[in-house]
């Protein structure tokens, strides 16, 4: 990557990258229009797909009738796993609540949740294991969806009148909305944290997708929370036409509001300033979100006369604080351990506090500048007016924020035009308003042969700064460096002993990695986890006899795979036993991965670790569902490296008894691969202990 330095000499030019300060100038890449039978009115998604309902009907995107209720259709709710949707609906005066099969077409319901006291909203928890019924009397229940039974109950303030109920994607919150606040609901403990009072009537609210941030739109307002401690932060005026929906753009650094008229408003968050809208001919417009599809591209989607709408956006600038503080925190921690053949006195000279608040400053600036480097077209500089107060000469850049360099009054004269100087070693950083922005540049006036230092390094965002090692302890890193190191050599152990059993060949290896994150949970505390990821990877040539092979899925089947597994326990029984405490959380991401062999015949399943319908799982990242039974067998492989995974599952819990004592939640994922060989089917498992230190 080129630097800035390199680029202002190759173009012969004195300048700064323009988008720097750039407003957003929104382009649509690609127009969607889905045509529907009759105007949509309650809506939600799977992934990229709409879903709705008009008065009586809940339809697909493609306008096709999934339900019909007798009287009305009052609230439904796509499950996050794609499989089924719940429909809150009357049948003359009586509401009940069914959860139906998302591929067949008014069928016969799963579940009918009949008894419930008035029901008035629902929605799916983030990992689709349950179904959240809010009802009039004030009490939200919480169903599971593998056999639809209340798991739990939370009584709302007294007099909430319950709207609108939603999850946030991260599975922290629940957010009842009423006429008047919103009710914030601990997805963790099943208790109300707090009330949000709001002086208009609240129309929308939203959870941003990493559920950092919470929306509330009233009248023509959207208030902005970081539910870190759901403190208004900021509050973005919408003036306009009536508001109806709010979304949070994927990056968090746009919302997004629908207004009647067909008018779609896009708002920067750090800067009122930037805000860009467009305009539909419909006259409705209750409804509106960002999706991705299938390659990550945004779109947002919303609904118009007899209608759904998806627009894939262009121009948004990047959010360069979450960019920069996401790289910085992965260096800071890497930094912080200890480096191979470092002695433990050099590493303790290396990494001290001091060091590393230098260290950070100089990543930072790195990451900054590098980014700044790639934003594209440098422009020309213009001189600005000489402020005699201030003793600065303004640099003006088009599209950019000045820069006010520092001259003495006598010497003011001398800069007779922009060709005469010279920028070079600029650094740059994050402004408190989400810009990059010059921290650090000399400049050189040919014209008298004198060099001028422009130091700004105080306007940098103190929040790029707030990275893991920022809250964790040296004692604490060099604790988790030295426990790596004795992973390694338990593995080690574990690989030299199946070698000399001819179990695997040395060409198996065993990787493993441990990280303290930190994170709030959703009391609003902050916790420091215990990440533990162990993963192998075996030469291509020996992975035919040592990977699981082709249509194999259990884990006596890859002898590298029970190697890794045997490593995991013998570690979790020694020194890493610490870590299993009853009643703590961990999550156990277990991941299985298949190649692109295609499964050419039905390969039989005898159940041998349990029959799964409609389960939730990972693909690629994704929620998805998976059902997989001795009767269906096994025909894709989505099913072969789901089964791979829920061997791991078995193996733990057979090896690992006392983690039944903790608060264990499984995750299973699936990758699939577009090569074939044994080097692609294999597991992988990550081990978070939630709160650990």
């Amino acid at each position: 990557m080129k630097s800035l330095q390199k680029l202002f000499f190759s173009m012969g030019l004195v300048g700064l990258a323009s988008s720097m300060s750039a407003q957003t100038k929104l382009d649509f890449a690609k127009d969607l229009s889905y045509p529907q039978p009759a105007t949509p009115v309650l809506l939600d998604n799977y992934q990229f797909s709409t879903y709705y309902s008009d008065a009586r009907n809940v339809r697909n995107l493609l306008g096709y009738d999934m339900f019909t209720a007798k009287t009305s259709v009052k609230d439904f709710s796509i499950s996050p796993a794609g499989a089924t949707y719940a429909v809150l609906f009357t049948s003359g005066k009586t509401a009940q609540v069914g959860v139906y099969d998302v591929v067949l077409s008014n069928a016969k319901a799963l579940a009918l949740l009949k008894d419930l006291p008035e029901p008035a909203a629902l929605c799916y928890t983030a990992d689709g294991r349950e179904l959240v019924v809010v009802c009039h009397n004030g009490k939200v229940y919480y169903y599971s969806t593998s056999t639809w039974t209340v798991t739990s109950e939370v009584m709302l303030p007294t007099g909430s009148a319950a709207q609108k109920v939603i999850a946030s994607a991260d599975g922290k919150f629940l957010a009842v909305t009423t006429p008047g606040n919103v009710v914030i609901v601990n997805n963790e403990t099943r208790k109300v944290r707090l009330s949000l009072d709001q002086s208009n009537a609240v129309k929308d609210v939203a959870f941003s997708e990493d559920g950092t941030l919470f929306a509330v739109l009233a009248g023509t307002s959207v208030k902005l929370y970081s539910t870190s401690d759901y403190k208004n932060f900021t509050t973005l005026n919408v003036d306009g036409n009536t508001t109806n929906a709010v979304s949070i753009h994927p990056d968090g650094k746009y919302v997004c509001v629908a207004h009647d008229g067909g008018v779609v408003s896009f708002f920067n968050i750090y800067d009122p300033s930037d805000k860009v809208q467009f305009t539909e001919p419909s006259s409705q417009m209750n409804y509106v979100r960002f999706v991705k599809d299938g390659k990550k591209n945004v779109y947002v989607s919303y609904n118009t006369d007899d209608a759904i709408q998806y627009r894939q956006l262009k121009g948004f600038l990047p959010h360069y604080t979450r960019i920069v503080q996401q790289e910085l925190n992965d260096r800071m921690m890497e930094w912080c351990k200890r480096r191979d053949g470092e002695t433990e006195a050099a590493f303790q000279s290396r990494v001290t506090e001091e060091a590393k608040a230098r260290q950070k400053v100089l990543f930072a600036q790195e990451i900054s500048t590098n980014l700044a480097s790639t934003m594209g077209a440098v422009k020309p500089v213009s001189l600005g007016k000489y402020n005699a107060a201030t003793q600065t000469l303004a640099l003006n850049m088009e599209g950019a924020k000045p820069v006010n360099l520092q001259i003495p009054p006598a010497e003011a004269a001398t800069f007779g035009k922009a060709s005469d100087l010279v920028v070079s070693d600029v650094k740059y950083g994050v402004t408190n308003d989400d810009q990059l922005a010059v921290t650090f540049a000399k400049v050189y006036n040919k014209a008298t042969g004198k060099e001028y230092i422009y130091n700004n390094s105080d306007e940098v965002n103190l929040e790029v700064m707030k990275t893991d090692d920022a809250a964790v302890s040296l004692d604490l890193i060099k604790q988790v460096n030295a426990e790596e190191a004795n992973l390694k050599a338990v593995t080690n152990d574990v690989v030299e002993e199946a070698v000399s059993k001819n179990l695997i060949s040395n060409h198996t290896h065993i990787n493993v990695s441990t990280r303290v994150t930190t994170d709030n949970d959703a009391s609003g505390k902050l916790v420091k986890n215990y990440n533990v990821d162990v993963a192998y990877t075996v030469d291509a040539e020996y992975s035919i006899t040592e990977d699981f092979g082709l249509g194999k899925y259990k884990i006596e089947e890859s002898n590298a795979a029970v190697a890794t597994l045997k490593a995991i326990c013998k570690a979790f029984e020694g020194e890493f036993a610490k870590y299993i405490k009853a009643g703590k959380k961990v999550i156990i991401k277990v991941t299985g991965t298949a190649d692109a062999k295609p499964v050419l015949r039905n390969i039989p399943y005898n159940g041998c670790y349990g029959n799964f319908n409609q389960v939730p799982y990972y693909l690629d990242g994704n929620l998805s569902s998976m059902t997989v039974t001795s009767q269906t067998g096994v025909t894709t492989n989505e099913q072969l490296a789901f089964l791979r995974a829920q061997g791991v599952r078995n193996y733990l819990e057979k090896h690992l008894p006392k983690l039944k004592d903790m608060k264990t939640d499984y995750r299973t994922g699936v990758e699939l691969m577009d090569k074939v060989g044994g080097e692609y089917r294999r597991i992988n498992v990550k081990f978070t202990f939630v709160d650990a230190f």
